[in-house]
């Protein structure tokens, strides 16, 4: 892997093999998957960069330093956009369970005393309690989702309208 004479910068240290620097980028990818992070990704980018250019780029310190130039440029200019895109999304993102918010569901099983029991809406059985505990919901009651809280929906009952809408 590491053979022939050094250069000026590191001695004893001639050529290393691209298979380094694509085994570096492996393990900063896989790193990268477990931490979401986005920081490790630019770094893996930046060492497989690095080994193609290893193929006509001899000495290992200006394979070293295109590899940290590369890891610092990349940092640089793609960090503030993915903390934008982050943080736009996390305010935006709506779970699944937090599009029921506001829909209409049938009590399939009693909810009482602040305990929980089964909600049908739009064909889906949802875990549901009483927003109010003093609440009692009997099965068959239309209800709806004032909130999802956890693996639990909060309903309330339905406010229904007179004619007058009001």
């Amino acid at each position: 892997m590491i053979e022939g004479e050094g250069s000026t910068f590191l001695r004893g240290v001639y050529k290393v093999s691209p298979w380094i620097w694509f085994g570096l980028a492996l393990v900063l990818g896989i790193i990268e998957l477990m931490s979401t992070t986005f920081i490790l990704l630019w770094v893996a980018i930046a060492a497989v960069v690095t080994g193609l250019l290893s193929f006509p780029m001899h000495f290992f310190d200006w394979q070293l330093i295109v590899f940290v130039v590369l890891s610092v440029v990349l940092l640089m200019m793609t960090r503030p956009l993915v903390k934008r895109w982050r943080s736009a999304g996390s305010s935006t993102y709506r779970s699944s369970v937090q599009d029921l918010e506001g829909k209409e569901g049938v009590v399939m099983a009693r909810i009482a005393n602040g305990q929980a029991g089964m909600v049908r809406i739009e064909g889906q059985v949802w875990s549901a309690r009483a927003h109010h505990p003093e609440q009692v919901f009997e099965r068959g009651e239309t209800v709806c989702v004032r909130e999802a809280d956890g693996v639990y929906l909060q309903v309330e009952r339905m406010h229904r309208q007179d004619e007058n809408g009001n």
